[in-house]
């Protein structure tokens, strides 16, 4: 498993990782595939280049997540024979991936990482970005990281040591969030390097209000100060 920190400093992350978190739509032109409901932005600062993945916010949102059997990936796709991906998440990004690389495109080539982060469904849709990036744009040689905040189960054991192995992703989960329990861990697995938060993680506990018992603000700040290099 890759397991470096992320290459920006935490000032320059954090006002992402709080945009995508909160679903704030305003900051950044935000671009939505419409057969999905899955949203996402692209933006650029001084030290690095940020898609952002917003997380469940409509009924075409959480058709995706509930859509829980597995399927292959076409060799055309990734010729990586054995990956197995839920296919909700499969369907959505394979749906916005012209919109995403038609905005990517514009960016590249860039000498900058590219750090890519999703909170919740936006976390699975992240982890299949970042991983289609490194395969799909290998002779740029981007420099990709990939943080996701509360992200569900969406990959086979062979696909999740595959993503594991070729990115940088921090998995970050709060307290006994339910989303991350979820597929049940029967044939799913969790992409990257874990990184827990808030109170006190139990295997059989599955609630939200893990979430109330700090300000956002400041768990989104150390977040951003673990996770990123000193500059």
């Amino acid at each position: 498993m890759v397991n470096i920190q992320i290459p920006v400093p935490s000032n320059d992350l954090y006002p992402i990782l709080k945009c995508v978190v909160k679903g704030d739509k305003k900051q950044y032109p935000v671009i939505k595939e419409e057969k999905t409901g899955a949203e996402f932005f692209i933006t650029r600062t001084f030290y690095g280049t940020y898609i952002g993945f917003f997380g469940s916010n409509e009924t075409l949102d959480w058709k995706t997540n509930l859509c829980y059997f597995q399927r292959t990936v076409p060799k055309n796709q990734w010729d990586y024979p054995g990956i197995c991906i839920h296919s909700g998440y499969y369907k959505s990004y394979i749906k916005l991936r012209p919109k995403l690389y038609t905005k990517l495109i514009t960016y590249l080539p860039c000498t900058e990482p590219v750090i890519v982060i999703g909170y919740s469904m936006g976390g699975g849709l992240a982890s299949l970005c970042a991983f289609d990036i490194t395969v799909s744009y290998s002779l740029f040689c981007i420099d990709v990281h990939c943080i996701t905040l509360g992200s569900p189960r969406i990959l086979n054991k062979k696909g999740s040591m595959l993503f594991s192995s070729r990115v940088n992703i921090k998995r970050v989960k709060y307290g006994n969030d339910l989303i991350t329990k979820l597929p049940p861990p029967i044939g799913f697995y969790h992409v990257g390097e874990k990184y827990h938060i808030g109170t006190t993680e139990h295997f059989y506990k599955a609630c939200k209000q893990d979430h109330y018992q700090y300000k956002q603000e400041d768990v989104l700040h150390k977040i951003a100060s673990d996770l990123c290099v000193s500059v």
